[in-house]
């Protein structure tokens, strides 16, 4: 920077000297896809490339960091390796990545982004959580996964309403341990089957039991998910009670084989 108070060939020198700084660092940045800044100890942008004065504004150059990260920034002469910040700016969601530059006088390097669509897919992502969690807990259902040999690795708290356990008790119980004993080979088979052919389990009825004895008729369906490899990695599944239902039916064939034998 051109000191005030020099002499007309200092100045002029230092202006060489800022001039070939500016084109060693286009030759460097100036064409890079992220957004990058230079600053001096006093954090005040000494350079910034095509991609950060889009971000920022044509007039980032002369400005302290503050103007876009304010006291966010009061403990950076204290960081160590890198700090990161992010702020909306002009509408969009720009990060900042700022980390020490020795060979710049003690100065700053930083690298601004544009994050505007991952944060805004990370909020649509916490929005579609807490939607589903409200469904679950409104729910008559229970979901429930799976790994390769059948253990739950996650249950949701409606499986309280068929009189279990809480679910993170059940975690690392094989699903079999849920149904009567007499009807789990039947239930294997069905799971078996989908983790080696890849379809689904629709709907079958099962007696089921509890830790503590209870018991009535539940409904389950079952999809295979895979990893990122494309291998079948588990089941993924919803159980309801239907002990009702079951019920209907029991008194509704009754009902018509007293009518049979009567007539």
């Amino acid at each position: 920077m051109v000191r005030s108070g020099s002499t007309p060939g200092e100045r002029l020198g230092s202006r060489v000297q800022e001039n070939a700084w500016q084109e060693q660092m286009d030759a460097s940045w100036g064409l890079a896809g992220s957004g990058v800044l230079a600053a001096s100890s006093g954090q005040v942008v000494r350079y910034a490339n095509e991609s950060a004065r889009r971000l920022l504004g044509s007039h980032a150059v002369g400005m302290p960091l503050a103007e876009w990260w304010g006291g966010e920034l009061a403990g950076l002469g204290q960081a160590a390796g890198v700090w990161r910040g992010g702020r909306e700016i002009a509408g969009r969601w720009i990060e900042l990545e700022v980390w020490k530059c020795a060979a710049e006088e003690d100065g700053w390097m930083a690298l601004v982004t544009d994050a505007t669509s991952r944060k805004q897919a990370l909020r649509e992502a916490e929005q579609a959580d807490s939607r589903l969690r409200d469904i679950q807990a409104l729910s008559a259902e229970y979901f429930w996964e799976t790994d390769r040999s059948l253990r739950l690795t996650y249950v949701t708290g409606g499986v309280r309403q068929l009189g279990e356990c809480a679910p993170q008790a059940l975690i690392g119980q094989s699903r079999l341990e849920q149904v009567a004993d007499g009807d789990r080979e039947e239930l294997r088979a069905l799971l078996e089957n989908a983790m080696r052919t890849g379809t689904p389990v629709c709907s079958p009825e099962f007696p089921w039991r509890t830790a503590n004895g209870e018991s009535g008729w539940t409904q389950l369906t079952a999809l295979p998910f895979r990893d990122a490899s494309g291998q079948i990695a588990g089941l993924r599944g919803c159980t309801r009670e239907v002990g009702d239902r079951v019920r209907a039916r029991q008194v509704s064939a009754d009902a018509r084989r007293a009518a049979e034998a009567a007539s």
